[in-house]
């Protein structure tokens, strides 16, 4: 049975799924309306939603009449439905769940049915309200189970339905594929992503107005789209594309600055949709260890592969594609690597990448990105960025700015961060600061890149006081930031951070320091190098830059309640990376206060892998446990998260026995509050079960429990009770385990933000306990309540197996192919792999159980 939910660490308050406001699939209601009574169909089904529009505003202003308005219009709803061979499987609210044994009859039926609507919609002597609906439809394999459907083609209809605008239906192209009537499938509306639905999904218009569909179309590629204008490389993107086009790597070649990044992005977003898989970028820009080179690439087409054999795999069964794979010289070996991998594996797979040398794979074709050409493209792109190429350029000696564009060795950065200061700097002196070393340009020898770090330099010490400390601030970042995170930073830094930070941030993006990434905020590496450097120089603002960025990372995060580092796309990136630069920064001279942030990094490193660096610190900090009778909040935070990110890097590198953390667990009970403590002997009895010492764990199961209820907290409490439960059943106790199951659930109630996952396990111990039908309720309350959380291919693996225990094997196949079709499309890492594999051990026990009922 499923145990991988489980709340080992203290796992809670996950954010919930925005929920529906009107209908959900197998949902008890009390306002449910009749079903039509027929058999629901089987096999390749076409199923349907209805929803009302603005039911919320209409029940508010009208009240009974909404309801009277509401029933007619369901009787309507049966009445096109049945005239189609279709079924009602239920009403709930303000909506309407329908399937159809052929896609024709579906699309007549939601056709007719908004006629029905929109001609009362339209008749003056209709009273109010007049309920206006959407609908939508998609067609797929399933069959019912007990009344109702447990499949995802039925939750991608419901998606659909979501983004058509009132009086429209729209239907997906699996319905277009099955219609026998081709003049039924209404015009293309173009490709969409759809809410948990993956990859693009084609909708078509049967009838309705010609609004645009209330969802994201969808892109082929993750490159953002981007805020200047692409000048002077028209001749470059033409031979690069060529290049494209003819070889499957292409390395583009360069110094920092050149524009490799600028000139291949371009082209992407130019040929992105001629890839039926789209095209990715790969940014290993952030990365700052090989070992993290693989998961950006899974990251960048939604994988979670943990090795290129799994990767590659993946990418056979998909169509062509493109990856950009940009910034690969610092970790040149490891880029390569997964690169020569996934090309030799991948027939259809193309790479385009960028550095500062040859990744030198088979087959690589090297092109080197050209300098801009001084009088025409270098004038052009300055003469663009200074004044969008309006008459105020023209004042300029154009020789002069040909001399400057030629001393800055065509380089596209240092030419757009030249540009930037010519408003404040005669042309003439710009050139003269470039050409001279003795200030702060200490260019000498003529290189492209010292040239670009004397005008980075030189940039930096143009600024004001307030925008040079807030880059140098900034610069401790290793990746990418959110607006939130840099307001964190620079809050010292100016009074009210909440407004002025952006505008800083806005002046630092303007003069070309601060790049834009999509939504977010990130330092060129040439300009963070050269900022830190800046930074270390810097007596004065040091130690500030250094509290500042501590206070931002404990302003980050919330053990109890944030968890959204497990569960991002691309888990190396960005605020993990920040958190792991505060703590590493903050071990160096022992300065405390980020107990919580250790204690977040501990809970992802149950999840995910961490840094070398950041293990190597953990290890560290465990080692200085304080010999006290009692520990305070920080420090039990700070040596409870370096334990666990230790012990889970290696189970046997921590040399701490049950009795250390007995003795540990005591320590912090003395000197920190119950809450404190609670979480503490949870992470410590934890790590014990990980490395299968569950007899060691029970006298801290037991501290935690009991620090538990002097905490009053439901979230304490429930955490506390589900961790016993699982010690329980870990020694074979399954009796007790399923009792302390049931009183974790009774502790948290179900609004508790894991009670799928608390219900499953209790399900688990139901099966075990030799109850599956009792298991079979619990387990279909779940999915009934829960249909779209992350739990889902939980709940559902377990509900195959309690049907099997139950002797219904054959609704148990039933259910146990529907969700591993679901798990086949997924990424094979982390939850989809752990339960395809329960679903592909459980499949041939069902098997046998049907051999033998057959008999």
């Amino acid at each position: 049975m499923d145990r991988s939910s489980h709340p080992l660490v203290g796992r809670s308050g996950h954010r919930r799924p925005e929920r529906r406001p009107d209908l959900r699939v197998g949902r008890a209601c009390a306002c449910d309306a009749a079903t039509v009574v027929g058999e629901l169909p089987s096999g390749t089904v076409t199923f349907a939603f209805v929803d009302v529009v603005g039911s919320t505003s209409a029940f508010t202003d009208h009240g009974d009449a909404f309801v009277a308005a509401l029933d007619i219009l369901h009787r309507v709803i049966a009445d096109c439905t049945g005239a189609q061979a279709g079924v009602v499987v239920k009403t709930e609210g303000d909506g309407a769940f329908l399937a159809f044994p052929d896609a024709d009859g579906a699309v007549r039926a939601l056709v007719a049915l908004q006629d029905r609507v929109e001609a009362t919609v339209a008749d003056p002597a209709t009273p109010e309200p007049r309920l206006r609906v959407r609908a939508g439809a998609h067609t797929g394999a399933a069959t019912p189970v007990s009344g109702d459907y447990v499949a995802l083609p039925v939750n991608v209809a419901a998606r659909v339905t979501s983004a058509a605008g009132a009086g429209q239906a729209l239907i997906s192209e699996a319905v277009v594929e099955a219609l026998s009537d081709a003049a039924l499938a209404g015009p293309a509306v173009g490709e969409y992503a759809l809410k948990d639905v993956r990859g693009p999904t084609s909708l078509y218009r049967v009838t309705g107005p010609p609004d645009a569909p209330r969802a994201a179309p969808y892109r082929r590629t993750n490159v953002a789209e981007t805020v200047t204008s692409f000048v002077g490389r028209d001749a470059e993107l033409i031979a690069l594309g060529d290049l494209v086009r003819s070889h499957r790597l292409v390395t583009v070649l360069g110094p920092g600055g050149m524009g490799k990044t600028r000139l291949t992005s371009e082209l992407v977003l130019r040929i992105a949709s001629s890839y039926d898989s789209g095209a990715w970028l790969v940014e290993l820009a952030s990365v700052s260890e090989p070992e993290q080179v693989l998961s950006q690439f899974a990251a960048a087409v939604g994988s979670r592969a943990s090795s290129a054999d799994e990767l590659a795999d993946e990418l056979v069964g998909r169509g062509r594609m493109l990856l950009l794979v940009d910034n690969c010289e610092h970790v040149i070996d490891a880029a390569a690597e997964v690169a020569g991998q996934l090309l030799a594996r991948v027939p259809h797979l193309s790479v385009l990448a960028t550095s500062r040398e040859a990744l030198m794979v088979e087959g690589e074709r090297v092109w080197r990105i050209p300098a801009l050409a001084v009088e025409d493209a270098g004038c052009a792109l300055f003469a663009h960025r200074y004044a969008d190429g309006t008459a105020e350029f023209e004042r300029l000696d154009r020789s002069v700015v040909a001399e400057l564009c030629r001393a800055l060795d065509g380089s596209p950065l240092a030419i757009e961060l030249a540009s930037s200061h010519a408003h404040s700097l005669p042309i003439d002196q710009l050139l003269a600061v470039v050409r001279d070393g003795s200030e702060t340009l200490a260019r000498r020898g003529g290189g492209r890149q010292s040239s670009l770090d004397a005008v980075v330099a030189w940039s930096i010490d143009r600024l004001d006081r307030v925008h040079r400390e807030a880059l140098l601030v900034l610069a401790q970042a290793p990746a990418r930031l959110t607006s939130e995170e840099a307001a964190l930073l620079l809050r010292d830094l100016v009074p009210d951070h909440a407004t002025t930070a952006v505008a800083v941030l806005r002046h630092l993006v303007s003069v070309s320091l601060v790049d834009l990434d999509g939504d977010r905020y990130r330092l060129l590496d040439t300009i963070r190098a050269a900022a830190r450097r800046a930074l270390r120089a810097d007596d004065q603002l040091r130690p500030r830059a250094r509290r500042m960025l501590h206070a931002a990372a404990a302003a980050l995060v919330d053990p109890d309640h944030d968890f959204s580092l497990i569960y991002q796309d691309d888990p190396r990136a960005d605020r993990l990376l920040l958190l792991e630069e505060a703590v590493v920064d903050a071990w160096e001279d022992r300065t405390p206060g980020l107990g919580e942030v250790w204690v977040t990094l501990g809970i992802v490193a149950v999840y995910l892998p961490l840094s070398e660096r950041l293990r190597r610190t953990a290890s560290a900090a465990v080692a200085e446990v304080p010999d006290a009778v009692a520990i305070g909040s920080d420090d039990a935070y700070r040596i409870a998260g370096a334990y666990q990110i230790a012990a889970m890097a290696d189970l046997g590198a921590v040399s701490w026995s049950a009795e250390d953390s007995v003795r540990f667990v005591e320590a912090v009970a003395a000197g920190s509050p119950p809450q404190v403590g609670t979480r503490v002997a949870m992470i410590a009895a934890t790590v014990l079960v990980h490395a299968s010492r569950a007899e060691g764990a029970v006298p801290i199961v037991e501290r935690a429990v009991g620090l538990a209820e002097l905490t009053g907290e439901v979230i304490h409490r429930a955490n506390a009770a589900v961790l016993e439960a699982f010690v329980a059943a870990m020694r074979g106790d399954h009796e007790r385990a399923l009792a302390l199951s049931d009183r974790a659930r009774e502790i948290a109630g179900p609004d508790y933000a894991d009670w799928p996952a608390m219900e499953n396990n209790h399900a688990c111990n139901l099966v075990v306990a030799g109850r599956p039908d009792e298991a079979i309720a619990v387990l279909r309350r779940a999915l009934d309540r829960h249909p779209w959380t992350k739990d889902r291919w939980g709940l559902t693996t377990s509900l195959a197996e309690a049907l099997l225990a139950a002797g219904e094997p054959a609704d148990a196949a039933i259910i146990a192919e529907q969700v591993r079709e679901e798990l086949v499309k997924e990424p094979m890492h982390g939850p989809a792999r752990q339960f395809l594999s329960l679903v592909d051990g459980l499949i041939p026990q069902i098997e046998e159980a049907l051999l033998r009922s057959a008999e």
